[in-house]
């Protein structure tokens, strides 16, 4: 996403590092299990690969939501148009019928193939904080997962198998985009597509092609 789950919300009552969200063009749903009041003003720090700095955001609580999906609606005010631009493009991002995540630590990696992918049509999320992947998949839904793997945290090998046991994402195709060699992948992973860091831009972008055609025939 061009705003992912790198979210905080910070009132006089409460400091929510959020994971989960639902994002729009004029705010956000925060899932918590204690919120602020409708009304309440806070402030908001947006982390997007689109932006080198946090974006610092003022919001005001919309509504509160009830269990299951307790959490706080929170509202914009008066966002600067860095901020929108952002929120616009994570929209378009999520209504594209093709989309792709990648899990990647570094930023300019993400910003690089957010112009790639996108110039093909392509709804693309990119996130530089692997222990949200399996949420950002569930979210997302995107038709191809491409990992890199050395990560800190959590690295592509682990966010792999993660999703390969998971039922309702063992089907869905994955791909590696790393600067290590291929022969780190242990055995139960080498069927998965590698490719080397290092300019290979096409190579990678045919890759997805094909793994995004192979997608269309399973439901994820």
């Amino acid at each position: 996403m061009p705003a992912h789950a790198a979210v905080r919300y910070e009132s006089a009552r409460h400091q929510v590092d959020a994971v989960v969200y639902d994002l729009s063009t004029s705010g956000l749903f925060v899932q918590t299990a204690h919120g602020d009041h409708p009304g309440t003003e806070a402030r908001l720090s947006l982390r997007s690969y689109l932006s080198r700095k946090p974006l610092e955001l003022r919001c005001r609580v919309a509504r509160s939501g009830d269990r299951p999906a307790r959490g706080m609606g929170l509202a914009l005010v008066d966002p600067d148009p860095i901020a929108q631009s952002v929120l616009q493009s994570y929209c378009e991002q999520v209504q594209r019928e093709r989309r792709v995540l990648m899990v990647d630590d570094e930023p300019a990696i993400l910003r690089m193939f957010a112009r790639v992918l996108r110039a093909e049509g392509l709804g693309f999320v990119g996130i530089d904080l692997p222990l949200d992947a399996e949420a950002i998949v569930n979210r997302f839904r995107p038709q191809v997962v491409v990992l890199d793997v050395m990560m800190p945290q959590l690295d592509g090998i682990a966010i792999a198998r993660r999703l390969r046991d998971n039922p309702e994402t063992a089907g869905l195709p994955l791909a590696f985009y790393s600067g290590s060699p291929k022969w780190v992948l242990p055995p139960d992973l080498r069927d998965v597509p590698f490719v080397q860091k290092g300019g290979q831009r096409d190579e990678l972008l045919n890759e997805v092609t094909r793994l995004l055609q192979l997608s269309s025939t399973k439901v994820l």
